[in-house]
């Protein structure tokens, strides 16, 4: 329960059971007894309108690939895969039957050759912004914001800068079924993940990475809560969503800077891609290197003073992303949301081609 108690309305104002009303109601509107003795308003509000001098500041650094990471010291690296566990399970082991050894057949024998050495030699990535004297001097606020707002800016571009190289490195891993549901999507990355483990003889509950567009949760989750089953439920959350992958030993990294999908600004519409692309690989293939090289802010030289100007800020640091081991498979998934199961027939899906933002 709440009160809400106007203010006191004046002297002679307030009605009362000895009060005069007639005299009261000419009494509120006797301009004398108001300041400059008027109840006229004057045209307008006169004073200068105030100046919001505070800036909007809206970006994240959500969405960005977790990696391990190490330091590179020198120009690059080198390093070598070794043999691969399906070349050596191919290649190694024979079987002989007592007649054959009886007929002095030959055994086979597999040799451990010496294996080749990659090199992978760093790039540099970095970020300049100079700002004007007069401006940092008078309105500081906006060299604070556009600094930080470049620096978000710039962790996503190294982000997109690791998933392109992985994206590069990574073999096609075909296309999951001809339209995809959750169902055949789940069941779809299930096995390609199952095909990993056998390949390379992993552990039965070996965890899979799988790095796919953050737009995909929501494609999931449409065709998901589409579906009136008691296995997903009406409501579908981010954690049931991971959940399911993981229940299968996937761990999914919903990411940013990876198959953006276009909008439309002034329509507030965006464009959804008719087929995503996630990236699988077994945990711990990939490894991001990093190098400072120069980190400098506030420098003041004679030709940025000269033009009036200062480096606010100069960052150059050396980056690569190495596939130490095993593979990456690239895998395309068709979208289809209409809340069939595997074995139905996904004659409609109605995720259209622009959605409103």
């Amino acid at each position: 329960a709440a009160v809400l108690t106007k203010p006191f309305a004046g002297e002679g104002l307030v009605q009362t059971a000895q009060s005069d009303d007639y005299k009261m109601a000419w009494n509120a509107g006797d301009e004398k007894r108001l300041p400059g003795q008027s109840l006229v308003a004057a045209g307008g509000w006169c004073a200068p309108s105030e100046t919001l001098y505070d800036l909007c500041q809206y970006e994240t650094v959500e969405g960005i690939l977790d990696i391990p990471a190490m330091t590179v010291t020198r120009g690059g690296i080198r390093w070598t895969e070794g043999p691969s566990f399906s070349s050596i399970y191919t290649a190694c082991g024979f079987f002989q039957t007592e007649a054959q050894a009886i007929a002095g057949e030959c055994k086979t024998c597999c040799s451990v050759d010496c294996p080749p050495f990659s090199e992978l030699r760093m790039d540099a990535i970095g970020l300049c912004i100079k700002t004007p004297l007069l401006t940092e001097h008078a309105y500081p606020e906006l060299t604070q914001r556009f600094v930080e707002g470049a620096l978000v800016a710039h962790q996503h571009k190294v982000n997109k800068y690791i998933i392109d190289t992985m994206v590069l490195a990574a073999g096609d891993g075909g296309t999951l079924f001809d339209t995809g549901s959750t169902s055949k999507t789940i069941l779809g990355l299930e096995y390609a993940a199952i095909g990993m483990r056998y390949q390379n003889r992993l552990a039965l509950d070996a965890t899979i990475e799988m790095v796919a567009p953050w737009w995909l949760n929501t494609a999931i989750r449409i065709d998901a809560e589409m579906r009136n089953s008691a296995v997903f439920g009406e409501t579908v959350t981010d954690a049931s969503i991971n959940a399911w992958f993981a229940a299968r030993n996937i761990s999914v990294q919903w990411v940013y800077d990876y198959q953006d999908p276009t909008y439309t600004v002034n329509n507030c519409l965006v464009d959804i891609p008719a087929v995503a692309q996630v990236l699988i690989y077994p945990a711990g293939t990939w490894i991001k290197g990093e190098a400072d090289v120069i980190n400098i802010d506030s420098v003041y030289d004679s030709p940025n003073l000269e033009a009036n100007q200062y480096t606010a800020l100069f960052i150059e640091e050396g980056i690569l992303a190495v596939q130490k081991c095993l593979s990456t498979c690239a895998i395309d998934i068709p979208l289809c949301a209409s809340g069939k199961g595997v074995i139905e027939t996904l004659d409609v899906c109605v995720i259209p081609a622009y959605i409103p933002v």
